[in-house]
């Protein structure tokens, strides 16, 4: 079930996008900024994972022979 991490995702966005878009139809201005804020947040959260956890660029950078790699990616 490949497939299945696409269902979890795709209910995130139902859920969560009649807020953006309510916000934007009814006040554009409080709309693009809560669009804004939204989006601050995910990048920072992104960076913030990514330096603490100090995982590599992509999961096809992984070298399987270098066991360093790998223990990036599981908990410490």
């Amino acid at each position: 079930m490949a497939w299945s991490w696409y269902l979890a995702n795709d209910m995130q966005f139902y859920v969560i996008s009649p807020l953006f878009l309510i916000t934007l139809w009814r006040w554009p201005k409080s709309g693009y900024s809560l669009l804004g804020l939204f989006f601050c947040i995910t990048f920072t959260c992104n960076f913030v994972l990514t330096y603490e956890y100090d995982l590599v660029e992509g999961i096809g950078n992984i070298i399987i022979a270098n066991t360093n790699d790998i223990l990036k990616f599981m908990p410490r």
